[in-house]
């Protein structure tokens, strides 16, 4: 033990001369020197904030010195394990901190001045028992990859023999929380980062601490000897004046606040009864400097957590508004896929009204009584017939045609109908205003639903506006260049907008999140429509890969936004009707094919008025077997037939047995893949029922034509 004092005082000699020699040096280095310092989150020695910034003790006394020194510092942030192999790769020149050990020796030069002493701190739970180095054995321990600390505790549990798991984490808030959240039995600190964040986790301070450390500057390994000469040099003043901005800085971040002190004769008058009140107060005050300097810090951290969270908060609105338009898209499929079953009943039941009072005004004179009896008939058929092409529409199975159309001529048409003509009248305080752009690009749709559209927002528009008002009809040309959030999610590209604004009562926001369900109205059924107008307007912009967007206020007025795609392709002139003698047949053989007996009657009926030899057969099978031994110069194919085979099994059947065999398809649906797929092995035209006599004549005439 003498001889081990004797050592230390000559070393302790040693590096006093060897300190009044450097001192004696040139203490800076050339102007403007730009060195490269390593920074890791040990809050609070060194840290990088929330703004960016680096901060801390060490990086205080380093701005000190580098403004002294005329550096020019630039901070390089990372990991301390990863700031240690920087350093030793000299990747940067200078790193504060650093324990001495005989390792790194080998790899950095040190300050001889040093910067703090620091000791290990071990943090646990207390139901783990771990009172002493000894209780360590067997445990599951956090620690700092690369601390000097768990450095000098592994060596320790080596020399014990003991069985240790560590667990390494990048800095001490991790090895805290690993503690805290039970996945470690225990966690290393240093005693001053434990100090003034221990009361941020949910654990227990054990008694137990070890390897005290002086910490220093350290350069790469014969490297950058002038740095640490000049922070020896102002490092030795600055710790020489208690006033100095050395003794500030700690002051500043470990809270080190001035003993406090009476004096003398105020100590003697108060030290028999006011000691536990002083010891009270002392300790208060101290606790609450502690928790106000802390506080400081959290804010910043808090600054940083403030904005992930209003990250996360605008993540969270953007998924749960998704899945508010899934919800309304879900929604609206199961009501159309009920409703489209509906209208294919309703198609096969209407057919008797609309094709048979055809057939029977043409038996009649001009002058018969029952024309006008009939002509009604035929006419209550025909808009029953349009509430079904309605619940197709709301099913997205009613865009039986599409062409290329402009919407200023679909608006213009309707704005000049009678049907708006009436309107106007009922509503004779509203004033209607068209904001049409010029030259509008086309768009591909059905002319029928797109009217339908126009109609439905227009009346809606007019009847929203009790007491008179505005309503403004406005379309333009428009490029969306990255999505746009609303009531749809509009998706970039050129579109066609049409938009129809009112002045009117507007629309509460829990009606507006309905507004486009079938049959949910605010108007007395019946009086006003059918209920389906807006369910309408959604279907058929979803047919037409359009979108929708709904803007209102209540009591200012509501306006509603849709979205077409642009079309290339140019509009096609008008078609001249052609004449009953165009259609007419020349007793070709037609084989019509439909599970209803109605539809086979209407069908049959209109054919043989136009001159052709019918033959009708209720199901697949049964035309299967007649095609074996009768030839047909066309099929009219119903494309749903249940139970047995549908039109396209049929028509494929039916190719087998008499190759190039004509065929047309009719549905009270709209188009289906099968349709397309039957259409695909050679059928012709797909017709729509109700039946016409031009309609099923037209198709039947063009497919028989058709080479």
């Amino acid at each position: 033990m003498m001889l081990f004092r004797r050592i230390n005082k000559r070393l302790i000699f040693l590096a006093l001369i060897v300190c009044c020699i450097l001192m004696g040096l040139p203490s800076t280095l050339p102007a403007q020197t730009k060195i490269k310092v390593g920074v890791y989150q040990n809050i609070p020695r060194s840290f990088i904030d929330g703004q960016g910034h680096a901060k801390g003790f060490f990086i205080d006394i380093l701005e000190y010195v580098a403004k002294n020194e005329d550096w020019d510092v630039e901070y390089l942030p990372d990991t301390w394990a990863q700031c240690l192999q920087n350093l030793e790769n000299g990747e940067i020149d200078l790193l504060g901190g650093i324990a001495h050990s005989s390792e790194r020796s080998k790899l950095f030069d040190y300050s001889f001045e040093s910067l703090q002493t620091e000791w290990g701190q071990v943090y646990t739970h207390r139901q783990f028992g771990i009172e002493s180095i000894l209780d360590l054995k067997f445990k599951k321990i956090a620690v700092l990859q690369g601390d000097i600390h768990f450095i000098n505790l592994r060596s320790m549990m080596n020399s014990f023999g003991f069985s240790v798991r560590f667990i390494e984490a990048f800095d001490y808030q991790t090895v805290m929380e690993l503690v805290e959240v039970g996945r470690c039995d225990a966690g290393v600190v240093s005693h001053f980062y434990g100090m003034l964040h221990e009361n941020d986790y949910q654990v227990y301070k054990s008694p137990v601490i070890f390897s005290p450390q002086k910490l220093y500057f350290a350069v790469p390994k014969g490297r950058n000897w002038g740095l640490l000469h000049a922070l020896d040099h102002h490092l030795h003043e600055l710790k020489g004046d208690r006033n100095s901005y050395y003794y500030q800085s700690i002051q500043k971040w470990f809270v080190r606040t001035r003993p406090w002190s009476f004096p003398k004769w105020l100590v003697w008058v108060i030290a028999g009864i006011g000691g536990l009140l002083v010891i009270f107060l002392s300790t208060s005050l101290i606790l609450r400097r502690r928790v106000k300097a802390s506080t400081a810090e959290l804010l910043e951290k808090n600054i940083e957590l403030t904005n992930v969270i209003e990250q996360r908060k605008k993540a969270e609105i953007e998924r749960l508004k998704l899945e508010t338009q899934l919800q309304r898209a879900q929604k609206m499929e199961a009501i159309g896929t009920l409703a489209g079953g509906v209208a294919h009943d309703l198609n096969n039941i209407l057919s008797g009204l609309v094709s048979y009072p055809e057939l029977l005004l043409m038996e009649l004179d001009a002058d018969s009584p029952l024309r006008g009896p009939i002509l009604t008939i035929k006419k209550s058929g025909e808009n029953a017939a349009s509430v079904v092409n309605d619940l197709l529409t709301l099913a997205r199975r009613g865009v039986a045609v599409t062409e290329v159309l402009n919407l200023n001529s679909i608006i213009s048409d309707y704005l000049n109908s009678p049907e708006f003509e009436k309107l106007k009248l009922e509503h004779s305080a509203v004033r209607i205003i068209t904001e049409l752009e010029e030259n509008l690009m086309n768009i591909a749709g059905s002319p029928i639903h797109l009217t339908k559209t126009v109609m439905n927002l227009v009346s809606n528009a007019i009847e929203a506006m009790t007491s008179g008002g505005n309503a403004i009809i406005k379309t333009e040309n428009r490029y969306v260049d990255k999505p746009v959030g609303g009531y749809d999610t509009i998706a970039e590209g050129d579109y066609v907008v049409v938009s129809v604004a009112d002045s009117g009562i507007g629309i509460s926001s829990e009606d507006i999140e309905r507004i486009f369900e079938p049959f949910y109205t605010k108007k007395v059924m019946g009086l006003s429509g059918t209920g389906l107008g807006m369910a309408v307007v959604w279907g058929t912009v979803k047919d037409h890969s359009g979108y929708i967007d709904v803007q209102s206020t209540e009591n200012q007025g509501t306006t509603f936004t849709i979205y077409f795609p642009v079309t290339r392709q140019e509009a096609t002139a008008d078609v001249t009707p052609f004449s009953i003698d165009v259609y007419r047949g020349n007793g070709e053989s037609i084989l019509v094919v439909d599970d209803i007996a109605e539809q086979r009657e209407i069908a049959s009926g209109i054919l043989t008025l136009l001159g052709y030899k019918v033959t009708s057969v209720p199901s697949g099978e049964a035309a299967v077997r007649f095609l074996e031994d009768h030839p047909a110069d066309l099929l009219v194919l119903d494309m749903i037939m249940d139970p047995g085979m549908d039109g396209l099994d049929t028509y494929a059947r039916a190719i087998e047995i008499r190759p190039g065999q004509k065929a047309i398809i009719a549905s009270g649906f709209s188009e289906t893949k099968r349709v397309k797929e039957a259409q695909n092995l050679g059928a012709g035209a797909y017709v729509k029922k109700p039946y016409t006599i031009e309609k099923l004549g037209l198709a039947v005439r063009e497919e028989l034509d058709r080479n």
